[in-house]
């Protein structure tokens, strides 16, 4: 049968009584409705406070009243101002009842608004029912937001406890949590007095028809009620309800029936989108990158954790103004146009922006190198916003001069090294002005290392460069080639007179007595030099031609020597005699001459010295001046003076066989005369 039916019949039955069943019902909706009504109100109560707070703050930071101002005046706005006892007043105007009230507290449970205990820490106060409710109240506050229940005292009658019902919420200006009780019997005042005026009224009515009225309201109504009540806990996103079960097949079955299938069609699309949500925000919490999202003016929509880390900036600190105004720079800190920005220029194209090296600002005023990417958003095919999402490679930057510092820096005496040195004379002889270029060589730093050690050697290198640095003028470049090698660029000078006073000035720095840890040590160093553009125009060859002065000068035993075009020859047969001078022994092209040494006096042989000989089958005999240096320098003097003794011990053994009287030079004698052998 039709509800319509049904309830033409019920109304023709019972005339007499609709009015109690409405009011019946009535006063339930109204209770229930009057708590709701009164929680939401409580909720209202505060989030209008909070925002309050919100405002008051925007005039601290913009400096037009002062903190403590601002906060007294929101205490005031809530409660009111206090007596001479410290005690502020229930503000009546809140609609919370007759005694509900605003009260603000801190997380440690300080009263800081309170109209009986401001000032005091309830932390610790513990309800006649067992709650300790200032730790509810901040537990919920730091939750989001909620509510807590439990037994207070009324204020004009200590003595009663009654439920009180109150809502917190922490304030993210302040932190300051904004709370609002009210006695949950205030709220049903209204109520209560309509049920006693429907009782006096409809009494007789009620005693007539209560059963048949009770009877029919519960079958027509339970299943709407049901479908009402699991409406209000699905609007707070609660799904958990068990369906409702269908009674009947006329129009309230069919409204349960497509109330459950709507229900859990809900439930499923608001799980997906709650997973979306979800996955979305653990990407861009967790992406590693910043990442902003902007209107089509450029205004801050979306910020997410790394963005604000990166910047220091937060979402509401940046909320609704222009972002470029805010970040971008250019990289000498300046600022400039939204229109002139080629991220902007892009996006109003419609086009992606990718840049490896751009600059943001950061609230505390430092510079911050970035890279990004821009990306327009559409709707319907029109822009609607930009997704910003950027990196910090501040670290990668120092990585990256850091490995150039390491590549054209000598680690040891933090000078450039070689390859820093011929860039330099690339970009020196660019601008065609003349310069000197010096190489300078410690003398005997051989011997220091193996007498000494390597440790030692370092340390004098250290101090060479040091000095260097330290005493000669600011625009004189110094760098070190290799080894106990170093090279000097000396700007606009050409002139051999005043190269020449210019290395007696650092032979005379070097040569002053350095202290190297215990040791007082007196260093000397040689030096070669060309001058640009007199004696190339190239980085190799002034290197190279520079480096042939040094080696003149160290076997001419000479301080210092200027390039000449005489030397060009001499490195390349130097190269050549060292090379054959290794199979000279194997090939037996030495050999040993013996001079007479006769005394002046008596005209006697008293001995005969060996002198080492050289014929190359090419170039014919060869100086001994020539390559016994060579043979100093390469260490194949040391097998070309065993092969000396040898050869002179045979010539002994010989000399003696025929009866001679033979003794050596600087050893005891056995017999006469003497026999000397000697290299020259």
């Amino acid at each position: 049968m039709p509800i319509r039916i049904k309830l033409v019949i019920m109304s023709l039955l019972f005339l007499a009584v609709p009015s109690l069943l409405i009011g019946i019902i009535g006063y339930q909706s109204s209770a229930n409705s009057l708590n709701s009504l009164g929680a939401e109100g409580l909720q209202t109560d505060v989030r209008m406070t909070i925002a309050m707070i919100g405002a008051l703050q925007k005039q601290v930071q913009a400096g037009k009243v002062s903190l403590a101002d601002a906060q007294e005046e929101v205490k005031v706005a809530i409660l009111g101002k206090r007596d001479k006892n410290g005690k502020r007043p229930i503000n009546p105007r809140l609609n919370l009842g007759q005694h509900g009230f605003l009260f603000i507290i801190n997380s440690d449970g300080l009263e800081i608004a309170h109209p009986n205990f401001e000032g005091k820490n309830v932390w610790n106060i513990k309800t006649v029912d067992g709650v300790y409710s200032t730790k509810e109240v901040v537990k919920a506050a730091n939750r989001g937001g909620g509510y807590v229940t439990y037994a207070w005292p009324l204020p004009d009658q200590p003595n009663v406890q009654e439920p009180k019902i109150t809502y917190a919420e922490k304030d993210p200006n302040w932190d300051w949590i904004v709370c609002a009780g009210a006695y949950l019997s205030d709220f049903n005042a209204g109520a209560h007095r309509l049920l006693y005026i429907l009782l006096i009224t409809l009494g007789i009515s009620l005693l007539i028809g209560v059963i048949v009225i009770l009877w029919f309201s519960k079958k027509l109504t339970k299943p709407i009620l049901k479908v009402a009540e699991q409406a209000k806990v699905i609007a707070r996103g609660d799904y958990t309800q068990d369906p409702i079960e269908t009674t009947s097949k006329d129009e309230i079955g069919e409204l349960v029936l497509n109330f459950n299938i709507m229900k859990e069609n809900q439930k499923k699309a608001e799980e997906q989108i709650r997973q979306h949500e979800e996955f979305l925000q653990s990407v861009t919490t967790h992406m590693g990158e910043g990442l902003v999202v902007m209107d089509a003016e450029g205004r801050l929509s979306f910020m997410n954790p790394e963005a604000e880390k990166i910047l220091g900036w937060s979402k509401e600190e940046c909320g609704n103004q222009r972002l470029h105004d805010m970040i971008h720079r250019r990289k000498d800190g300046t600022s400039f146009a939204y229109d002139e920005c080629p991220s902007t220029k892009s996006t109003l194209n419609g086009e992606v922006y990718r840049i490896s090296e751009d600059w943001f600002i950061r609230k505390n005023g430092s510079m911050s190198p970035v890279s990004y990417v821009t990306s327009p958003l559409f709707e319907n095919g029109k822009l609607t916003g930009s997704i910003i999402v950027f990196r910090d490679i501040s670290k990668q930057k120092e990585d990256q001069e850091k490995i150039e510092y390491m590549a054209f820096h000598d680690d040891l005496t933090k000078l450039p090294n070689l390859r820093y040195i011929k860039g330099k004379l690339i970009h020196d002889m660019h601008f065609k002005k003349p310069f000197a270029l010096l190489i300078l060589d410690i003398d005997r730093f051989k011997h220091i290392n193996e007498a000494l050690g390597y440790a030692f050697g370092d340390l004098i290198l250290q101090s060479v460069a040091s000095r260097l640095k330290e005493h000669l003028p600011s625009h004189v470049f110094v760098g070190r080639l290799t080894g106990d090698e170093f090279a000097i660029i000396y700007p606009l000078l050409n002139q051999e007179d005043e190269w020449t006073l210019m290395c007696r000035r650092i032979q005379n720095l070097i040569n002053q007595p350095m202290q190297v840890k215990h040791l007082l040590l007196n260093v000397s160093v040689t030096i070669g030099g060309v001058l640009y553009p007199n004696h190339g125009n190239e980085g190799d060859e002034l290197l190279k031609r520079a480096n042939m002065a040094l080696m003149e000068a160290q076997q001419q035993h000479v301080p210092f020597q200027m390039y000449q075009p005489s030397m060009d020859g001499k490195a390349f047969d130097c190269l050549v005699l060292e090379n054959h001078l290794h199979y000279a022994l194997q090939k037996n092209e030495l050999c040993l001459v013996y001079q007479p040494q006769v005394d002046t006096e008596t005209g006697k042989i008293q001995g005969v010295e060996a002198l080492i000989r050289w014929h190359h089958p090419n170039y014919g005999p060869i100086s001994p001046t020539q390559f016994i240096p060579i043979a100093e320098n390469t260490g194949l003097i040391i097998p070309i003076g065993e092969w000396v003794l040898l050869d002179c011990m045979q010539t002994i053994k010989t000399v003696a066989r025929s009866g001679a009287n033979i003794s050596l030079y600087g050893c005891k004698p056995i017999h006469s005369p003497i026999l000397l052998a000697r290299f020259t």
